[in-house]
């Protein structure tokens, strides 16, 4: 249904579902907030699962504020505009990936004073073949994506981008620039962007940037640091 909305909000307060979370499944303009301690559990969670399921919006605000998943974390699965916004002590769980941009473009993640994104299975940005224009943005002092497995940027999509700046943190064991870790992928022109002192990017296993796409950048600016911890990085 179009322009739905639910608000968990203050401790105590659960939303919890056996199975899946789909956020405008079909509609558009549909509306998740979990603030000041209210608490939302799931297996998958899905915003804008079908093409044309535009506009919809998770937020996640406010110490104590968690959206837990046990399994994959998609915005934009096919649709186009929607976002996930996880700020100010609020945390998103995810058991799986955290994908932005599955099959969509023009989605958005954003991570700004002192979220905190926790991905078990690593993240996708613009993964698919149309994903275009995909943005996270992860910013401010205690703001921090942490990824236990993968980070794939625009492995087969294009103009996606990824912005870590403000003293903000990311972690991930393994991450590529259009590729992947199999030596798949023909992203182009996307974009990876550390900026500023304190803002830092630790990844524990090999770095990519390209494979048989074109035009993909990495900067390092103001003060901020990349640190691969293994030995291998292919341009």
């Amino acid at each position: 249904a179009r322009n739905s909305q639910v608000l968990v909000t203050d401790p105590g307060s659960v939303w919890s579902m056996g199975g899946n979370l789909l956020l405008g499944y079909y509609a558009s303009y549909s509306l998740l907030v979990v603030t000041n301690g209210g608490r939302v559990t799931n297996n998958f969670g899905n915003i804008a699962f079908n093409t044309g399921s535009g506009n919809n919006r998770a937020v996640v605000t406010g110490s104590g504020s968690v959206w837990s998943s046990s399994g994959n974390v998609k915005s934009g699965n096919s649709g186009h505009f929607n976002s996930v916004e996880v700020s100010c002590g609020g945390l998103l769980a995810c058991g799986g990936l955290v994908q932005v941009g599955n099959g969509g473009a023009s989605n958005l993640l954003t991570v700004t004073s002192g979220g905190v994104v926790t991905s078990l299975n690593g993240g996708r940005l613009g993964a698919g073949n149309f994903s275009s224009g995909n943005l996270a943005v992860v910013r401010d002092a205690g703001s921090r994506w942490l990824n236990s497995g993968e980070v794939d940027l625009g492995s087969s999509g294009s103009f996606n981008a990824l912005f870590i700046t403000n003293q903000a943190s990311m972690v991930s064991v393994g991450a590529y620039v259009g590729a992947t870790g199999i030596q798949g992928g023909s992203g182009s022109t996307n974009l990876v962007v550390l900026a500023g002192a304190g803002s830092a990017w630790t990844n524990s296993d090999h770095f990519g940037l390209g494979n048989f796409g074109r035009c993909n950048e990495l900067i390092i600016s103001n003060g901020a640091a990349m640190w691969n911890t293994r030995y291998l990085g292919d341009l």
